[in-house]
């Protein structure tokens, strides 16, 4: 008889442990859910995304257009030569925007998200025309990074800055390889 009290007794012991187990799971599932997502922190405090300190002014601050800057051209919308929607939508007005989304390794791409007025349409997403080397956002509206992939959930285009590098404005291409012809290969017939 004792054994089977005994049986008993570690099988509560088991549900027990079971139970804190489960207890410490659902804390820490409800500690990732407001802490670890965007909108977790008070949108008081104005935090967004900067330069690298480093002093090197080829990075500057930049932001998705605003909903009003769009404009549609056939099924494709646009901001002027800047930013265009590379999918096709039968939306006619746009309502407002609904975040960004960035993926890469430190340095990525950005799609600017926007909503249409009706609502059989799929969200409309934006993306720069040149390739735009943009560095990780930081901020209190931007999900952690997630397998090279972070969000942005914001009405305001504010709340969802980004830091990209300014194209390099290249004067002569022989200046910016540093070419200079050599005197043997005009030896050989070749006019430089």
């Amino acid at each position: 008889m004792s054994y089977i009290f005994g049986m008993v007794k570690n099988i509560l012991k088991w549900r027990m442990t079971m139970k804190l187990l489960s207890l410490i799971f659902i804390i820490g599932c409800i500690w990732i859910s407001a802490y670890a997502t965007p909108n977790s922190t008070p949108t008081n405090q104005n935090i967004t995304s900067k330069p690298p300190a480093t002093g090197d002014t080829s990075w500057e601050t930049s932001y998705c257009p605003t909903a009003q800057e769009l404009t549609k051209s056939d099924l494709i919308w646009k901001v002027g030569e800047k930013w265009k929607s590379y999918g096709e939508s039968f939306a006619t007005a746009i309502s407002n925007f609904t975040g960004a989304q960035w993926v890469g390794i430190n340095i990525g791409k950005i799609i600017c998200l926007y909503d249409s007025k009706e609502s059989f349409d799929f969200p409309i997403a934006l993306e720069p025309v040149k390739t735009m080397l943009v560095s990780e956002p930081k901020g209190i509206n931007w999900s952690v990074n997630i397998k090279g992939y972070k969000i942005c959930h914001s009405t305001n285009v504010n709340d969802c800055s980004f830091v990209v590098q300014k194209p390099k404005v290249i004067k002569s291409i022989y200046e910016e390889i540093k070419y200079q012809p050599s005197t043997s290969a005009n030896k050989n017939g070749i006019n430089l």
